[in-house]
């Protein structure tokens, strides 16, 4: 049977907190971990895990005296998680609340779907954990397996601010290594559900519910950029030119996996090609921060001269740079994509021969 790591990152959970690791450990599917990290939590959430711990030995506890932030929490729980052996790995929200079959569906799912690399939960907001049946909206429910290849990588850095939901679900924890944790950046759930899908599918499976905890008053896909800094980072760790970083991430950071492709070079073209769809997302929504941050003196000492030139040419409008790299990448993209349909074609045709052959 497969084995599910799953991990959750704690800060100052309050009541949530109960509701969530009961939901956790009262799964149908016993086979599991669930590593937690308490990032310097001061309302009492490390005394509620001590004592939920203590009745459940599938409970590994772990502790920073001072908070990191939800980044550095995220990644060090993640660690932690796999450094056990296991097929899946999932992370677990502290104000969230799953459906008791969550671990067993979706594992199913992954199971069943040999291209996926992530499967997420049908998600319903919610004000009250307690009072589940008030549901005041819907999240997302985005498959890769209705769109072409093409069609996926294109849509998907328009659809990034639905990866706060995605993320929490269930991956093949061979994915999350090859990744390497989250990217220290504003938006980091979108980063990583990006460059999930350069490795492999994304499968929404509705038949299992996560409860998403949102606050009165509060919005679910777009919270004050202050809020998000002074979330994901403490002062010590903030990233210097946020927008930017992200705007950028897929063209200066390194290819974390082969994507699945027939080549390294088509892995490249697969990168690059989500690469500038999404910097030209990140213009268009983010214009004046962007703005701002290239003209920091020290701009250029963060980032290749190529890039800031590149965005500086985006931001005012004249993006025939970016389209003319669209353009040789995309047909870069199609022929990858051909050569490979025609890859898997040949080989079903000659699985096809071999079973006639020993008939």
């Amino acid at each position: 049977m497969e084995v599910a790591r799953l991990a959750m990152p704690v800060h100052n959970a309050g009541d949530g907190l109960r509701l969530a690791l009961e939901s956790v450990c009262g799964q149908s599917s016993g086979d599991f971990s669930l590593t937690v990290l308490d990032d310097g939590s001061t309302d009492g959430s490390w005394d509620m895990l001590q004592s939920y711990a203590s009745r459940d030995s599938r409970i590994r506890l772990h502790r920073n005296e001072s908070r990191a932030g939800l980044v550095a929490a995220w990644d060090k729980v993640a660690a932690l998680a796999v450094s056990e052996s296991g097929d899946y790995f999932g992370w677990v929200a502290d104000h969230d609340r799953l459906d008791p079959d969550w671990l067993e569906v979706l594992a199913g799912s992954l199971k069943a779907r040999e291209e996926a690399v992530l499967v997420y939960p049908k998600t319903c907001y919610v004000h009250d954990l307690a009072n589940a049946d008030e549901v005041f909206a819907f999240g997302p429910s985005i498959d890769s397996a209705d769109y072409s290849n093409y069609e996926w990588l294109t849509r998907l850095p328009q659809m990034g601010q639905f990866a706060g939901d995605m993320i929490y679900g269930l991956m093949r924890s061979s994915a999350l290594r090859r990744m390497g944790g989250f990217p220290a950046s504003i938006f980091p759930d979108r980063l990583f559900v990006l460059g999930l899908a350069l490795m492999g599918g994304i499968v929404h499976e509705s038949g299992t519910i996560r409860y998403r905890y949102v606050p009165e008053g509060s919005n679910a896909y777009r919270a004050p950029m202050e809020k998000q800094l002074t979330t994901l980072f403490n002062t010590g760790n903030r990233p210097s030119f946020p927008y930017l970083s992200a705007a950028l991430h897929f063209l200066r950071s390194p290819d974390p996996a082969s994507a699945g492709a027939v080549t390294d070079e088509d892995a490249k073209s697969l990168r690059g090609y989500m690469g500038l769809l999404h910097a030209q997302y990140m213009a268009n929504n983010y214009r004046e921060e962007i703005s701002l941050e290239l003209r920091a003196p020290n701009v250029a000492d963060a980032f290749p001269r190529g890039l800031i030139y590149f965005m500086e040419a985006g931001l005012s409008g004249d993006w025939s740079l970016l389209f003319a790299n669209i353009s040789r990448t995309r047909d870069k993209l199609k022929a990858a994509y051909a050569n490979l349909n025609e890859c898997r074609a040949r080989v079903q045709q000659l699985k096809e021969e071999l079973r006639g052959k020993r008939r």
